[in-house]
């Protein structure tokens, strides 16, 4: 009896096969093509389609874990912080705060308020002194960069599948964006902006695309004219 794979305790006698050359040359013939098909089936798959790019909402609220690094002076920041859009409304805030190396604490606030054609920001170098530009225009949005996007390739981050979308512009600036490849593929799971003299990292912790209330963008007392500031002392 001949048995094939490992379903005996020994292989058959080569004396029980009574073939003849020419058997045997076919059967040759036909295992060598069997293994070029199984080959070609296993290497030469299609790769799996790219998926659609995100649909992330230009308006929204969320919280976020961060990272700067600083590539002059290799120094690195760790903390949290929050960022609002409204888009519609020409209005969006942003504030961190984050710990240096040598546990020293500073925030930063940043407030585009392009419904006054006004930008406000404050940092902790000194929290009373705030500075302001003019601006035209409408709001940039946040997440206007994935429209020109390419899919960068597939991972796992924190125990979560993410699909990854860069954009590269010149100068070594980059923008990329981790989306949920399982239940929510419209929602960000980390943002990262590299330019060559620092790289913004963010883990978002919380994302919804709810309108923010407008009392978030009220303009600080720091920021605020002269004679206002007066009035309401």
């Amino acid at each position: 009896m001949i048995r094939i794979g490992w379903g005996g305790s020994s292989f058959a006698s080569i004396k029980s096969l009574h073939l003849s050359a020419d058997k045997q040359q076919t059967m040759l013939l036909l295992s060598a093509a069997l293994l070029t098909f199984v080959l070609t089936s296993s290497f030469a798959q299609p790769p799996p389609p790219e998926p659609a790019k995100p649909q992330i909402p230009s308006t929204f609220e969320a919280e976020v874990g961060i990272e700067y690094h600083e590539e002059e002076s290799h120094g690195v920041q760790f903390g949290d912080g929050y960022l609002l859009s409204d888009y519609e409304a020409n209005r969006a805030k942003e504030f961190y705060n984050l710990t240096e190396h040598d546990e020293r604490n500073r925030f930063v606030f940043y407030l585009q308020r392009y419904d006054l054609m006004k930008v406000y920001e404050i940092n902790s170098e000194d929290p009373r002194d705030c500075h302001s530009h003019n601006v035209t225009g409408h709001l940039p949005d946040f997440w206007g960069f994935v429209e020109y996007a390419e899919y960068n390739g597939q991972i796992v981050f924190h125990e979560r599948t993410v699909n990854c979308w860069i954009q590269r512009l010149s100068f070594g600036v980059e923008f990329e964006v981790c989306t949920d490849a399982e239940e929510n593929p419209n929602t960000p799971v980390t943002f990262r902006r590299h330019t060559p003299e620092i790289e913004v990292i963010m883990e978002f912790r919380a994302f919804n695309g709810s309108t923010p209330s407008i009392n978030n963008f009220e303009v600080p007392r720091e920021c605020q004219p002269e004679q206002v500031r007066l009035f309401d002392l």
